[in-house]
């Protein structure tokens, strides 16, 4: 399975090589999820932040999930 390629910019934001445009945290998960292998290059340095940025994308999951469930016996 290829990987799919992700540039970060020194403005913080991230670019999709296979769809050419730019995409957020969100959409990152949303291909794993879709078990699409991704990488994340940064583009001043060269180098491989892929394990960096998964750990953001876990960690916006997880607020998530600590809200859903912190709001939810509230809901009944």
């Amino acid at each position: 399975m290829p990987t799919h390629l992700i540039k970060r910019y020194p403005n913080r934001k991230l670019y999709d090589t296979e769809s050419n445009h730019y995409i957020h945290l969100k959409e990152i998960e949303r291909l794993i999820d879709e078990g699409v292998a991704v990488q994340v290059i940064d583009v001043a340095s060269g180098h491989d932040i892929t394990a960096a940025v998964l750990v953001q994308v876990l960690l916006a999951v997880s607020r998530r999930s600590v809200a859903a469930v912190a709001v939810a016996p509230l809901l009944h």
